[in-house]
């Protein structure tokens, strides 16, 4: 079910997600709790479309889901910062 890019981009923004702006895309970084980069990251096209299933699976993948019902919930704010990276540690992401 695709989700609008603004509320998909704010959810990542309030998870802790630093935003990086590029020509074509926003370029989104995971960064822990003692600011380091986690090399986990995915990008948003500028463009005012919704972002589409195909998509979102790459973004799901990216940001190491299981499932996209565990990304859809992330972005709809069912998820904390803190249950985020509850879940990257328990998968050793961190």
């Amino acid at each position: 079910m695709p989700r609008p890019r603004l509320k998909t981009e704010r959810a990542f923004g309030t998870k802790g997600l630093k935003k990086e702006e590029g020509r074509d895309h926003t370029k989104w970084k995971v960064f822990d709790e003692r600011d380091r980069y986690t090399g986990i990251k995915t990008k948003t096209s500028r463009s005012g479309k919704d972002i589409d299933d195909t998509v979102l699976s790459l973004i799901r993948k990216q940001l190491k889901f299981d499932t996209k019902e565990e990304l859809l919930d992330f972005i709809d704010c069912d998820w904390k910062r803190d249950d985020y990276f509850d879940m990257l540690r328990r998968k050793k992401e961190l």
